[in-house]
């Protein structure tokens, strides 16, 4: 079996609960092309104990969410042992980013500055909520949460590893 190269690969979505008593996984999806999830393609599966190859055995639309069969998953409690774990595909196996798009993962490890390049932190994640995603910035005095929103975020460099922002007021006060 071929050695898995974690940076290699994009996470393309998330198990958020098991479905059903046959295995099935509720996933929220990262990227807009389903056929990751067709049958008898291959994801890899994180679960935090080491990284599985997994193939799919079916998905379905369900709103917001899919679902989705893979493999050796056949029982509510092996499903179960999934909630939270990523999937992933190789970069390769992925449609080309157009101009301005990129994955939330290349985000992280970004330095973020502000729009006359004073360093302020540091990418350190990005939290997923309902209206926009927020970036994790890891600065001297803790962690700062800011919006991925037009305001607040103008430039997205992943190859120089960098994102300028117009910080709202406040956001990075020393007191704040």
């Amino acid at each position: 079996m071929a050695l898995i190269d974690r940076d290699r690969l994009v996470c393309i979505g998330k198990v958020i609960d098991a479905h059903g008593l046959h295995g099935e996984l509720k996933v929220k999806p990262f990227t807009e092309a389903p056929s990751s999830y067709e049958p008898g393609a291959e994801v890899i599966v994180d679960a935090g104990k080491g990284l599985r190859r997994l193939a799919v055995r079916h998905m379905r639309n369900a709103g917001a969410l899919w679902i989705v069969g893979l493999e050796g998953v056949t029982e509510r409690d092996a499903a179960l042992d999934l909630k939270g774990a990523e999937l992933l595909l190789d970069r390769s196996l992925l449609r080309p980013l157009e101009a301005g798009e990129y994955f939330l993962d290349d985000l992280i490890g970004c330095d973020v500055e502000d729009m006359q390049g004073t360093p302020l932190g540091r990418v350190a994640g990005v939290i997923e909520t309902g209206a926009n995603d927020v970036l994790a910035v890891a600065t001297e005095a803790g962690e700062t949460l800011v919006p991925m929103t037009d305001e607040v975020v103008k430039q997205v460099d992943v190859a120089a590893r960098r994102i300028r922002i117009s910080p709202l007021p406040g956001l990075f006060d020393a007191d704040a």
